[in-house]
């Protein structure tokens, strides 16, 4: 699952403790939302930033782009631009709009001294 996501992709997913699932070599990626005062569904993307260096880099201090989607629950389209696409090498994918979002666990062992 994880060879089609390149290394910088599956960190900012893990930042963002969003859960990638897979049907059919079609990628879903969970996300959980917040609503506005619109009663619309709003998510920081894991992937979007508000500034990128000359050489497509995001800025240690940049922030996630805010993507607003609508009423409804369930899978969406990205909207994330080319640049961020670009840079992250990212394959076709869907973002799973929920609640809440199961959490990442990162698969470090630290070892007793």
């Amino acid at each position: 699952m994880d060879e089609d996501f390149s290394q910088k992709a599956l960190v900012a997913l893990h930042r963002m403790n969003c859960p990638i699932t897979i049907d059919d070599n079609f990628y879903t990626i969970n996300v959980a939302v917040k609503k506005n005062i619109n009663n619309l569904y709003y998510f920081q993307c894991p992937f979007c930033v508000t500034k990128r260096k000359r050489n497509n880099e995001p800025y240690v201090n940049s922030k996630p782009v805010i993507h607003i989607h609508g009423e409804e629950l369930g899978t969406r389209f990205p909207h994330c631009d080319e640049r961020t696409l670009e840079y992250y090498d990212l394959p076709y994918f869907e973002f799973n709009l929920v609640d809440k979002t199961s959490f990442v666990e990162y698969k470090h062992t630290f070892k007793k001294s």
